[in-house]
């Protein structure tokens, strides 16, 4: 019963703020030149962003332990997925370039938007790290 609250939690995290995936936090982020024109940048990781901190603060620090836990447990599940649409893709680009009755500007066109729905998954899977990455700091 436990995990599927905690599922409702994330869900609810994850899609009360669907916006959060678009916004650069450049808040936690100071860049300082040294003496050697070089940029240091140092972060600050004590900021919770806003679009956690309204519901983590709700939360004591067992309950963010097994809410930090329980989300890395979800991880290799997701790594999964990755595999199968990189399997699946190259099973697709195969039989596009194989396919005798379409012309060389229909097949490039369709390998092109493969590889980008290919980046964009693959995107998406930063943001759900950058998302990780703020809740620990959040919860821990």
């Amino acid at each position: 019963m436990l995990y599927f609250n905690l599922r409702k939690l994330l869900l609810l995290l994850f899609t009360s703020q669907i916006c959060c995936f678009t916004i650069n936090n450049y808040n936690n982020i100071k860049v300082v030149n040294n003496i050697n024109k070089q940029n240091n940048i140092i972060m600050n990781y004590d900021i919770c962003p806003s679009y956690l901190e309204k519901y983590t603060h709700f939360l004591n620090q067992e309950q963010g332990e097994f809410i930090v836990k329980k989300t890395a447990g979800f991880f290799p599940q997701m790594d999964s997925v990755s595999n199968f649409v990189l399997h699946t893709n190259d099973i697709l680009i195969n039989k596009v370039l194989n396919n005798n009755d379409l012309s060389s500007d229909i097949k490039k066109n369709v390998v092109l938007f493969l590889i980008h729905m290919t980046q964009t998954g693959d995107s998406t899977g930063s943001h759900i790290l950058q998302f990780y990455n703020d809740l620990v700091n959040c919860l821990l």
